[in-house]
């Protein structure tokens, strides 16, 4: 196995305690607008600097690649925040796992790449798994708006998805620094435009939600740059996916022993939640020993 496929493991542990973090500020109060205004700024502020840092000649002809990547950036963040204040983070998390069935999808259609049958196996097990993540989610108030939820988690995968493919196929010709610079201003320009929708101005956002808010959304951007610098160095969008949804597993496994902790009572709807996310994580990883054995598996 490429000693490279830790990075998206390290991103999908990242991303899941981040995830805690961003569902205690929404709980105290943060609103889901301003947690993504907050997020997207923490992203450019973050990585604008790389414009400077990493100075390069790119081909403006490629450069929609970026501002497309940005767009879909921001519908994502958008879909996957109000996802995550409606359900628990041990639903809504996992089911963004599904995504790497869309980048399989959109790596052959877009980037036309032929993957290996164990990898569209993985592809299949990892949705299965999201699906028996997203069972029996919890209290009646969730379960009401389990639908809701698995709508905004489907268009906040597809969004992600293609993202990926566009990083994945120009990302390291246009050079990923400037590459992910230009789709972070796009981003943005775009989270510019929920200040209307904002229940109440920033400075009105309860103090002991800014902590909990600002150290999620710097988590979320390390694990960002990591894995996409990943896939552009390297490739194999559908395969860094298959790895990263293993986020399902991490954010189960934290809900269920520091959620507490951090004010999160998923933990308490008991054994037979437990089991069904067990089920779904277990399959999770199924599809990553797939996709570690591809080469020994006679598929």
């Amino acid at each position: 196995m490429p000693l490279y496929y830790l990075n998206p493991l390290v991103s999908a542990i990242v991303f899941a305690f981040a995830t805690l973090l961003i569902k205690r500020s929404l709980h105290d109060g943060a609103g889901a607008t301003r947690a993504v205004f907050v997020t997207n700024t923490t992203f450019l502020v973050a990585l604008l600097p790389l414009w400077w840092i990493y100075p390069s000649d790119y081909p403006t002809t490629l450069l929609w690649a970026p501002v497309v990547a940005g767009f879909t950036a921001f519908l994502g963040s958008v879909f996957q925040t109000i996802a995550l204040k409606i359900g628990d983070a041990s639903v809504a998390t996992p089911l963004l796992g599904g995504k790497v069935i869309f980048v399989a999808l959109f790596s052959t259609l877009i980037l036309g790449n032929v993957l290996p049958t164990s990898w569209w196996l993985a592809a299949i097990l990892s949705g299965l798994g999201v699906f028996f993540i997203g069972r029996k989610p919890g209290s009646k108030k969730n379960s009401d708006k389990l639908g809701l939820t698995l709508l905004l988690s489907l268009l906040s995968v597809c969004s992600f998805a293609l993202m990926d493919i566009l990083i994945a196929g120009w990302g390291e010709i246009f050079g990923f620094q400037r590459f992910v610079v230009v789709q972070q201003v796009v981003t943005f320009i775009f989270t510019a435009g929920l200040i209307p929708f904002f229940s109440a101005p920033l400075r009105a956002m309860p103090r002991k939600c800014w902590s909990w808010l600002l150290i999620g959304s710097i988590l979320i951007v390390l694990q960002f740059y990591l894995l996409n610098w990943t896939i552009s160095k390297y490739g194999d969008p559908t395969a860094m996916n298959i790895f990263y949804s293993s986020r399902g597993i991490w954010t189960v496994l934290l809900v269920w022993t520091i959620g507490p902790m951090l004010g999160n009572r998923e933990s308490h709807h008991g054994w037979a939640v437990f089991a069904w996310r067990t089920i779904g994580a277990m399959l999770l990883m199924c599809a990553v020993f797939l996709v570690i054995f591809a080469d020994v598996i006679p598929l």
